[in-house]
């Protein structure tokens, strides 16, 4: 019986590392998805702003 309540609990355990791994890399993946879109926002900013410079240095 004893044997049964230690596996139960070292079954416990893993669901609860794996849950806590889980929320890390959710986090993770959230934080990632926020500065790709960042980056995507500034290689557009400067992609705008060569136009422009293009622009003008033609007038």
């Amino acid at each position: 019986r004893e044997d049964v309540i230690s596996k139960l609990k070292e079954c416990s355990d893993c669901i609860k590392s794996a849950k806590q791994l889980c929320h890390e890399a959710t986090e993770a993946t959230t934080i990632l998805e926020n500065k790709l879109v960042n980056a995507s926002n500034e290689e557009k900013e400067w992609k705008d702003i060569k136009i422009k410079l293009a622009t003008t240095s033609i007038q």
